[in-house]
């Protein structure tokens, strides 16, 4: 693995190491909920947001996306992720 630069990608890696050390952070149906930062006129929301491989490594699966601006340019979104494993 290699150097990450977003806390969200560090938090995705932990639940996937706590949850191969057989101490999961999750239960099934359990939710993580994380406030993500987004400069709106310098990157997307894919961009932000894990990507398909690391919700899948992690076992969980984007529930819930709201936006809420801080201003002109800066935003941050609340996104829910709820475990499926």
């Amino acid at each position: 693995t290699g150097f990450m630069d977003r806390p969200v990608d560090e938090l995705f890696q932990v639940i996937v190491t706590d949850r191969d050390a057989g101490t999961p952070l999750l239960r099934k149906g359990g939710r993580l909920v994380v406030f993500l930062p987004h400069q709106t006129e310098e990157e997307s929301f894919d961009d932000i947001m894990p990507s398909a491989e690391q919700m899948k490594d992690a076992g969980l699966r984007c529930e819930l996306t709201r936006e809420q601006p801080l201003n002109d340019i800066l935003s941050r979104w609340l996104v829910s992720f709820v475990c499926t494993d």
